[in-house]
């Protein structure tokens, strides 16, 4: 998340008074996938920044979610042209400041928009975002700031979510109605029989609809970098049924850390200290698809311990389930990780915790990994 950056957090606790304000129930997904392997998770929504002043006056807002360092500079500008704003000392000077305010940043949106391409497949999801944001969508709040005066978040906050963030907040399926349903295969049958008899059937049945969504989410990116890699996970997974075997694997079966990567696990604390360099090549190779979570399963002795996901610690989504964080702590060494439950705090975990599973105990202390 932005805020567990160190320094984003400290420029926000100075020159800031931060209020977190939840605008509607987190929409949650379950995927039975049978056998009691069951994943259960939020589904990602967006994010907004007001930046007011103390009487609850809107300046500005940042839409979505930023990179780290483009946020701080945002937030940094909007600090020192608070100090402006603060001085005015009446409510025509205020209208006249913001209406400049949004006039100037109008223009510079529009000039950077010229000049720069929001999409590129040579840069990272999040960059991607970050643009966006910025040349696009604050362009869109800049045009209708500029005409609104003076505002409090609670005055905009609807338009900015269903006019610039797609996500409408009176809808219940948060705008993805027609993605959710469009394409669902039996959906002109359904509507044919409903006419026919009960209303309440016209809506088809969502939850295959979610899983799709959610484990092509999971998965994305996950196959073998290379030949030699995929003989690795073959090989690792015939070790699979044999005693004292510990794998984490992907949703597709291919191994990712295998009990000859493992040179201790801390079972209290349950953090693994693995080979030189794995933590890093994972963080790596999994890249931006850490933001949303990469999933796994864990597996000790043949049983199906647990299912996670690997996260990094920059995400601003949530998670319910186990999780390993990628992004380097600096509470651990390099070649640590943490098998941690929720994220971004073990309020957000929902379930069983299986880290203690007698499997994974008897499996390390075989392997003579357990510390």
């Amino acid at each position: 998340m932005l805020f567990s950056d160190e320094t984003i957090a400290d420029m926000v606790n100075e020159q800031f008074e931060p209020v977190w304000v939840s605008l509607r129930e987190v929409p949650r997904v379950t995927i039975d996938f049978g056998n009691g392997n069951v994943v259960r998770r939020t589904l990602h929504g967006n994010i907004a920044t007001w930046i007011c002043d103390s009487d609850g006056t809107a300046m500005d807002v940042l839409p979505g979610v930023y990179e780290p360092q483009s946020y701080l500079l945002n937030l940094q500008y909007a600090a020192v042209q608070h100090r402006q704003f603060a001085e005015l000392d009446s409510a025509n000077k205020r209208r006249e400041w913001l209406a400049a305010y949004h006039q100037v940043g109008l223009r510079l949106a529009e000039e950077n928009q010229n000049a720069s391409t929001p999409y590129s497949s040579g840069r990272s999801p999040l960059e991607n975002d970050t643009l966006v944001n910025e040349f696009v969508r604050r362009k869109q709040i800049h045009q209708y700031l500029e005409t609104c005066g003076i505002i409090r978040p609670g005055d905009a906050t609807r338009w900015l979510y269903r006019e610039v963030l797609n996500a409408d907040l009176d809808d219940p399926y948060l705008g993805l109605g027609e993605t959710l349903f469009g394409s669902y295969p039996f959906a002109l049958l359904k509507r044919t029989r409903a006419s026919r008899a009960d209303p309440d059937m016209q809506k088809p049945s969502v939850c295959l609809i979610f899983a799709a969504i959610v484990v092509l989410f999971c998965c994305n990116g996950c196959q073998p970098a290379n030949s030699g890699e995929a003989d690795r996970a073959k090989a690792t997974a015939r070790e699979q049924t044999q005693s004292g075997s510990v794998v984490i694997r992907d949703l597709q079966g291919r191994t990712i850390i295998s009990h000859a990567d493992i040179v201790a696990y801390t079972w209290d604390s349950h953090v693994v200290t693995l080979r030189q360099g794995l933590r890093q090549r994972l963080h790596d190779e999994f890249g931006s698809n850490l933001i949303g979570g990469v999933g796994f399963v864990l597996v000790a002795d043949g049983v199906e311990c647990y299912t996670g996901e690997f996260k990094s610690s920059l995400s601003s989504f949530s998670s319910e389930s186990i999780v390993i964080d990628l992004f380097p702590s600096p509470s651990l060494t390099d070649d640590q990780i943490q098998i941690s439950i929720g994220y971004p705090t073990s309020e957000f975990f929902e379930g069983t915790d299986e880290r203690g599973h007698d499997a994974i105990r008897n499996a390390l202390s075989s392997l003579e990994k357990l510390r």
